[in-house]
């Protein structure tokens, strides 16, 4: 990407419904993570070149760095977390907390939903169980433990993370589901 007038890290590749490859990346003002937007360049080719850049999330201070779920029935799962501020204050992290984004039109347009008490659990990663019910895993800001949630209703609502037994020193994490459905 080229905007010089902008810092953008996070990249992660999806393979669309359509065919489509999607370069997704968070877009933000020189290190002001509550400035941050979420782009995407599309390729029609399987990745040998891209469109310009277009904004797929407007909404200042959404942050990604986990990869995009495509459920059963379609709809697509983007887990974020919002880089949030108070009136007067320089974005420091501490006030970050997680969502997913909902598409159920392939991509066109997206729906926001919070995940309730999600204070400091950042880079959510979601692993689908069944069809509806689904696990996600946190890295922490508190740099305690890795943090777990689940839905019941394909990542419409959310229970309160809790921390599991695991540390985190507040570092990414990344869950998978095993083929043998471990």
């Amino acid at each position: 990407v080229d905007d010089l007038g902008r810092s953008e890290q996070n990249p992660m590749l999806f393979n669309a419904p359509d065919g489509t490859v999607w370069l997704l990346y968070t877009s933000q003002v020189s290190g002001n993570q509550d400035t941050s937007l979420v782009r995407r360049r599309v390729s029609h080719d399987g990745g040998k070149t891209f469109a310009v850049a277009e904004t797929m999330i407007a909404d200042a201070g959404t942050f990604i760095r986990q990869p995009i779920v495509r459920l059963a029935n379609g709809d697509l799962l983007l887990p974020v977390f919002k880089c949030r501020i108070a009136p007067g204050e320089k974005w420091s992290g501490h006030n970050d907390n997680a969502g997913v984004y909902r598409s159920s039109d392939g991509g066109k347009t997206w729906s926001f939903s919070e995940v309730p008490g999600s204070l400091g659990c950042v880079h959510m990663n979601i692993v689908p169980v069944s069809d509806t019910h689904l696990v996600a895993f946190y890295r922490s800001r508190w740099a305690d433990f890795i943090y777990r949630t689940e839905s019941d209703d394909a990542g419409v609502t959310w229970q309160v993370p809790a921390p599991t037994t695991l540390p985190n020193n507040n570092s990414s994490i990344q869950c998978t589901r095993l083929n043998d459905g471990r």
